[in-house]
């Protein structure tokens, strides 16, 4: 079997860790990316990476689906990485050549398109009706589809073939294959992720107490502006830009303080899966997490992270100097969360389950 990854961005993009674990475990014959789009220029990362001419873009449709085809014509699975119109008007004809299509639902894009685009009216709700009959069709046009949280296709698309797979860590990368870490807990708070929506993230960073440093891993439009109001509240901090997937698995296994998941409670968040938790959680340092649905799906139900309450995002400055002033019960609770991850949430083992998956479709 010869598998066709299909990428909805350049290397660039936020969900670039999900693809990369992905391609890395399954081993495709080419993974397709757009050359550039509005998180910047595609990186060459790979031996078998392919790229689509200039840059993303609606009016290139018909040329880039021309490029998928010639790419992955020898392939007998496309796994395409999220149903947008690109990939929606390719698979229909990678279909009629008698091709196995699979896609991937990482959130759902219409809950998305409604909760973080700016100036909602009626193209907004235009555009979200496409992304839902998109988002529909291309389950109904697959053989198969995976769902990185079961909300989706529990509530949403009720595909008969589906299958969980949430974001995950690569757990021998991150956590040494469980070795033992000094038990050292630093005043430091760090946030690894991007920084597109600065108002998100804000009432968190915020709300770092004085006397620790704020370590921010990531890039985005919203960096200006966090910058600002970082120097504004005089917040220690540090940012170390965008890294790419195995840089930032050393940057952070180096860090040695307090990991911030932080979520608002909306429904894109719901139904979608923060890659950032499980990363966290396999380094075995405490980590705290927005009480809101679909981030809590990491924990398992098992007491092994701190907690702040929707729109009580002050309290952070509370919860970081108990974590420092009871330092033994973090990090029981982060060599917790360590095994957790192990055991359901290692890309190793999801990767397998997804080959056979595949295999079966």
């Amino acid at each position: 079997m010869k598998l066709a990854i299909v990428s909805p961005f350049s290397t660039r993009a936020a969900h670039g860790f999900r693809i990369f674990n992905i391609a890395k475990h399954l081993k495709p014959e080419v993974i397709i990316f757009h050359s550039r789009d509005k998180y910047g220029k595609s990186e060459k990362l790979y031996n078998n990476a392919e790229f689509l001419w200039w840059k993303k873009s609606m009016w290139l449709i018909p040329i880039h689906c021309f490029e998928i085809f010639m790419k992955a014509r020898k392939c007998d699975v496309i796994y395409y990485f999220k149903p947008l119109p690109l990939n929606a008007f390719n698979a229909f004809w990678m279909r009629l050549f008698g091709k196995k299509v699979i896609f991937d639902y990482d959130e759902w894009e219409p809950y998305t398109q409604a909760e973080y685009v700016k100036g909602l009216g009626i193209r907004n709700a235009v555009v979200g009706w496409v992304l839902d009959f998109l988002g529909r069709m291309c389950a109904s046009l697959s053989c198969g589809i995976t769902e990185s949280n079961w909300r989706i296709n529990e509530f949403l698309l009720k595909k008969e073939k589906s299958l969980l797979i949430p974001n995950g860590v690569d757990y021998e990368e991150y956590a040494g294959g469980g070795k033992a870490r000094k038990k050292v807990l630093k005043k430091e708070i760090a946030y690894a992720g991007s920084l597109h929506y600065a108002s998100l993230l804000l009432p968190f960073f915020l709300n770092v107490p004085k006397e620790f440093k704020l370590h921010i891993y990531g890039e985005g439009r919203g960096r200006k502006e966090i910058e600002r109001a970082l120097k504004t509240k005089k917040i220690k901090h540090e940012f170390h830009g965008y890294l790419k997937p195995a840089e930032l698995s050393k940057e952070l296994k180096k860090f040695k303080g307090i990991f911030l998941a932080p979520y608002m409670p909306m429904k894109n968040i719901a139904y979608s899966s923060a890659g950032k938790i499980p990363q966290y959680m396999a380094l075995g340092q405490p980590v705290i997490i927005s009480d809101v649905d679909g981030p809590l799906d990491f924990t398992r139900g098992e007491d092994c992270a701190y907690f702040l309450e929707p729109s009580r995002e002050e309290e952070l400055k509370e919860v970081a100097k108990y974590i420092y002033a009871h330092k033994k019960e973090a990090l029981k609770k982060a060599r917790l969360a360590q095994s957790i991850v192990k055991k359901n949430f290692d890309w190793r083992k999801m990767c397998a389950k997804l080959k056979d998956f595949i295999a079966l479709c």
